[in-house]
């Protein structure tokens, strides 16, 4: 249960795919939780709830990075509210179980049989995450 004012929560998940069909994913996972949502350049999607006996409803904005990093925030909509009875968190963990469901096993099996870039530049997972300002130094 978030607290603040207004109370929101954050999500990561990485993935094998890229970016361009996470975004498709992403777009079909939306429509499946019957969500409203705008698509924005660079792969960035708003989305807003519906109302609810616990809140106003909430915003979730959603970014992937070209590394299949998929990155949501749920915030509350009412900048008063500032208690969001665990809704935040719900609707995260609701997004990404719908957007994991919708991903075939043949997707899944493709992607991991393609080199990954940090791979193919010499680099490991860590060195990917970390900063080249860290790497080089």
């Amino acid at each position: 249960m978030a607290f603040g004012f207004p109370p929101y929560a954050v999500m990561t998940r990485r993935y094998v795919l890229r970016s361009f069909e996470l975004a498709d994913l992403v777009e079909e996972t939306l429509g499946a939780l019957g969500w409203k949502y705008e698509a924005r350049a660079n792969g960035e999607f708003v989305a807003r709830t519906c109302l609810s006996t616990w809140s106003w409803g909430e915003k979730v904005h959603i970014k992937i990075n070209a590394s299949g990093i998929v990155a949501a925030k749920s915030q509350c909509v009412w900048p008063l509210q500032w208690l969001d009875f665990g809704k935040n968190q719900h609707n995260l963990v609701e997004f990404f179980h719908e957007l994991w469901s919708l991903m075939s096993a043949q997707q899944l099996i493709e992607a991991a049989d393609r080199t990954h870039p940090y791979i193919a530049a010499g680099h490991s997972p860590v060195e990917e995450i970390i900063s080249e300002d860290f790497v080089e130094s």
